[in-house]
């Protein structure tokens, strides 16, 4: 039912959730799990970051060293997911893209074909939604196929 899943991660409490939640799935259904990070321009890491320790960083110094380190921090956090998914003994491959968020998810579900998206929501209020939009809600509207959201 689901072969191909695609887990888009953030560095956040509510994206480990949502890995968690796909093993489960991935085990029960015998998937392969694709984990995906995005890390948007230098200019719009100052309001989405990696982690706040980088982002803080980023906002104190705006340098090329920041800049080249970004890229290092995603490897790290896709390394340290797919250690945890190979320890289950689960397929797993990882996707590091540089764009738009929404954008680059969403062009990634359309080139590879996948089943089931599994992402984290950071239960953001009604009006900031409407504000700033939000990842999880620009990936359902538009995906190709389900979209599974968690919530810690």
């Amino acid at each position: 039912m689901f072969d191909k899943i695609l887990v888009p991660l953030d560095c956040s409490k509510f994206a480990e959730e949502s890995l968690n939640v796909a093993i489960k799935i991935a085990k029960k259904f015998k998937s392969q799990l694709f984990l995906m990070h995005v890390f948007p321009m230098h200019a719009e890491y100052r309001r989405a970051g990696v982690t706040g320790k980088m982002r803080a960083r980023a906002r104190a110094h705006d340098t090329p060293k920041i800049r080249e380190e970004i890229p290092q921090v995603c490897t790290d956090l896709l390394v340290q997911s797919k250690s945890k998914v190979t320890a289950e003994g689960i397929p797993v491959q990882t996707l590091l893209k540089e764009g738009h968020v929404v954008e680059e998810i969403l062009k990634t579900l359309r080139q590879g074909d996948f089943d089931l998206v599994v992402m984290g929501a950071r239960g953001q209020s009604m009006i900031k939604n409407l504000l700033l939009g939000s990842v999880s809600s620009g990936v359902i509207r538009y995906a190709s196929c389900p979209v599974l959201v968690t919530k810690k």
